[in-house]
């Protein structure tokens, strides 16, 4: 019994020092997961590049307004991630300014459909695009 009572504290005790070199992460948004799996031809096309400027786009549309400066590195939209304005200034960022990057971006044609988009296109009504790609 007190074998197992050690074993039990050396546990606890690794357990908190497996915690402290990796902390838990932080619950990732689905709506922005699912903004970036949407792009993902975007991504597959230009790599890392496309990150940076999904990264960049992020940072200016949610960096804080300056009224004070025209210095686009001093201040930004002022949008709160995962609204419908941040997805659409980021659609709009990405188009205007990739070309600046060397890239291209159109939201029009780098989006992957949604399911319901895909099943309006096919003709099917959304149950019977879901039954006949397999999901429940």
């Amino acid at each position: 019994m007190e074998t197992a009572e050690f074993r039990d504290q050396d546990c606890q005790q690794l357990e908190k020092e497996w915690a402290e070199y990796v902390p838990p992460q932080a619950q990732q948004d689905p709506r922005m997961l699912e903004f970036v799996r949407r792009r993902t031809p975007f991504v597959e096309r230009h790599g890392q590049a496309a990150i940076n400027a999904m990264d960049m786009a992020h940072q200016y549309a949610t960096r804080p307004r300056n009224p004070n400066t025209n210095n686009p590195a001093a201040t930004g939209m002022g949008l709160r991630p995962g609204t419908p304005a941040y997805f659409n200034a980021m659609d709009n960022l990405l188009q205007m300014y990739a070309k600046d990057l060397g890239l291209s971006y159109d939201p029009n044609s780098d989006k992957l459909l949604t399911p319901q988009e895909a099943s309006k296109i096919s003709g099917l009504s959304f149950e019977q695009y879901k039954a006949a790609a397999g999901r429940k």
